[in-house]
C-alpha cells in the first residue's frame, strides 16, 4: 500500500491521544513541543505534550492551544511576544496562579478558556474586548472587585463548579455586562439569587447550589431571558412565587406549583 506520510501519523497519534515530538516545522520560531501546520500559519498547536511551563510563543500566533498539559502558573512574560492573540486554551493544566499585568499587553483576546484547572481567584486584569472566558471547574472562591468591570463585549461567562458564595459576588461584579447571554454558575455554594445580573441575559444556570428562594419580580425586566436551570437547589413552594418562565427546570427542589 501507499507509504503513510508523516503528517497523517501525526494526525493519528493525536486522534489516539498519544504524544509524539511533532513533525519538522515550514517555520523557525515554532517551539520544538509544539505543531505549527502551514495551512494555518496564526495557529499554535501545543496540547497533549507534558508542558510544564508556556514555550515561547511566537508573535504570529492568533490561536494559541495549550490545554491538556502540566503548566502549573502563567507569568508576566508568558505571552510578551505575541500581542496578536485573539484566542487562549489553557484548560486542564495545574494552574494556580496568573500574575497580574498577564493581559495587559493582549488587548486583541476575544476567548480564554481556563478551565479545569486550580484557580481559586477570577484572574485580574482581564481584557475589556474578551467575548468568552471559561473558568470552570476550578476552586474559585473569589472574585476581586472590577474583574469583570469595562467587559462590554463579553457574551458568555462560565463559572460553574466552583465554590462561588454569595460573599463572592459583589453588588455590582456584573454591573458592566451589557451584552452577556449566558451567564453559568451552576455547581457553587450561592444561597441567593446573585444580584444585578445583566438585562440581557438569554441563559442562566444556577442549578446544585443551595437556592432557598427567589425574590418576587427577581426576572420582572428580563426581556430576552429564555432559559433558566435552578434544579438541585433548596426551593420549596414557599420560597418560589409565580413564575412562569418559557423554559425551567426545578428538579431537585422541593416544588410542587410554579
Amino acid at each position: 500500500g501507499r507509504q503513510m506520510d508523516i503528517s497523517s501519523i501525526f494526525l493519528l497519534l493525536s486522534v489516539c491521544g498519544l504524544t509524539w515530538p511533532s513533525p519538522p516545522s515550514e517555520f523557525p520560531d515554532c517551539p520544538r513541543e509544539c505543531f505549527c501546520p502551514p495551512s494555518y500559519p496564526n495557529a499554535l498547536y501545543c496540547e497533549n505534550r507534558n508542558i510544564r511551563k508556556v514555550p515561547i510563543i511566537p508573535f504570529r500566533t492568533h490561536y494559541l492551544y495549550l490545554q491538556n498539559n502540566y503548566i502549573d502558573q502563567v507569568t508576566a512574560d508568558s505571552f510578551k511576544n505575541c500581542t496578536e492573540l485573539k484566542w487562549i486554551n489553557l484548560g486542564n493544566n495545574r494552574i494556580r496562579s496568573v500574575e497580574k499585568q498577564l493581559f495587559e499587553k493582549l488587548p486583541n483576546l476575544l476567548y480564554l478558556y481556563m478551565q479545569r484547572n486550580e484557580l481559586k481567584e477570577v484572574p485580574d486584569d482581564l481584557p475589556a474586548g474578551l467575548e468568552q472566558l471559561r473558568l470552570s471547574h476550578n476552586q474559585i472562591s473569589k472574585i476581586p472587585p472590577g474583574a469583570f468591570s469595562k467587559m462590554e463585549h463579553l457574551a458568555l461567562l462560565d463559572l460553574h463548579h466552583n465554590r462561588i458564595s454569595d460573599s463572592s459576588l459583589g453588588k455590582n461584579i456584573f454591573k458592566d455586562l451589557k451584552n452577556l447571554i449566558q451567564l453559568n454558575l451552576a455547581h457553587n455554594i450561592l444561597r441567593k439569587m446573585p444580584a444585578n445580573i445583566p438585562k440581557s441575559l438569554f441563559q442562566l444556570f444556577l442549578d446544585k447550589n443551595n437556592i432557598e428562594e427567589i425574590p418576587q419580580d427577581y426576572f420582572k425586566d428580563f426581556t430576552h431571558l429564555a432559559f433558566v436551570r435552578l434544579n438541585h437547589n433548596h426551593l420549596s413552594d414557599k420560597g418560589l412565587p409565580k413564575l412562569v418562565f418559557n423554559q425551567n427546570d426545578k428538579r431537585g427542589n422541593n416544588v410542587t406549583t410554579v
